[in-house]
């Protein structure tokens, strides 16, 4: 599926940039957003990309897009890490390291995602999001490649 996000990614980008913000969103819009979101949940297929994309496509703005993603993502996110922790404890797996080496995994966790959400904010608002898809299609195919049987 990372060929069709690098698809998606380049012809969002062609199209004339929006002007709407996100708070504009009407039900329908945020429905089709959420089904790309949804539609993430293939292997290789961009959750933050096939929104950005979505949003783009519904006349966003670059700003708001990228803003739009990233706000979608917390009660995903949220709702996977509940989900993993309550799995944890219905099943008594014992953690296979300590409370501290959690506590630093996640911080560095945390800056790195940060860092990572800065820049593809700024990839977005420069316009510069094709560099990504193409990206995202020379990376498909070579997985295609390398993992088609033989």
């Amino acid at each position: 599926m990372l060929p069709i996000t690098g698809v998606a990614l380049i012809w969002s980008q062609r199209r004339a940039q929006g002007n709407r913000n996100y708070w504009e969103l009407n039900a329908s819009d945020s429905l089709m957003i959420g089904v790309a979101q949804s539609a993430a949940i293939l292997p290789g297929l961009s959750r933050s990309g096939s929104t950005i994309a979505a949003a783009l496509l519904l006349g966003l703005s670059r700003t708001s897009a990228a803003t739009y993603s990233f706000l979608l993502a917390i009660p995903a996110l949220a709702g996977a890490g509940v989900y993993e922790a309550y799995s944890m404890i219905k099943h008594k797996e014992q953690l296979s390291t300590s409370g501290l080496n959690l506590a630093i995994g996640a911080a560095v966790s945390f800056v790195v995602g940060l860092a990572a959400l800065a820049l593809l904010q700024r990839v977005v608002e420069r316009g510069q999001l094709h560099c990504f898809g193409w990206y995202c299609i020379a990376l498909g195919i070579a997985v295609i490649c390398l993992t088609w049987p033989r």
